[in-house]
């Protein structure tokens, strides 16, 4: 199984404020009173030339992070948090990179390498511990009582960017019946 997913994640009147500033924003409400946006082309494209077009990709751990995007995000941190994060798994095998903004500093960012051995049958991951996503959801205060916090939220159930905003579609064609 797949899963590729690029978003930006916060508490919901984060992501609320995020969307009424850009057009392409749209969120997905999750558990514990947070909400992400999915990273789609034309979001980024549109925060890009906005500062001054500036597509740099500050950190080899990301391919859609741009420095336009890191430089929004950090200026929305004030008295919050907001992530970053980007999965990229087919198979078991994969990588997922996250990066926090913090009252305008960044911590990270981290990324965590999974690998499938079929001889073993097991999962490794390199670092070996916490996988990255799950060490900033804590910091988020993410509570993950008998899950993880990737799954607490139901991250592990959104493949994709389409899936989520299939997800939000859904959402909304339900709220105007």
């Amino acid at each position: 199984m797949a899963h590729k997913i690029q978003v930006i994640l916060a508490k919901e009147k984060i992501i609320e404020k995020f969307c009424k500033n850009w057009v392409h924003a749209q969120k997905l409400i999750l558990p514990q009173g947070f909400a992400l946006i999915p990273l789609k082309i034309n979001l980024l494209k549109d925060i890009n030339e906005l500062n001054k077009n500036n597509n740099i990709k500050p950190y080899k751990e990301f391919i859609h992070l741009s420095s336009s995007l890191q430089e929004l995000l950090i200026a929305e941190s004030v008295c919050c948090k907001i992530a970053y994060l980007e999965t990229e798994y087919i198979g078991g095998n994969g990588k997922q990179s996250v990066i926090l903004y913090s009252n305008k500093e960044i911590i990270g960012p981290f990324s965590t390498v999974t690998e499938w051995n079929d001889k073993k049958l097991e999962i490794k991951d390199k670092p070996e511990g916490e996988r990255a996503i799950n060490k900033i959801l804590y910091k988020m205060q993410v509570s993950s009582k008998y899950r993880d916090e990737f799954s607490a939220l139901g991250l592990d159930y959104l493949i994709s960017n389409n899936k989520i905003i299939t997800k939000i579609n859904e959402k909304k064609e339900k709220q105007t019946l």
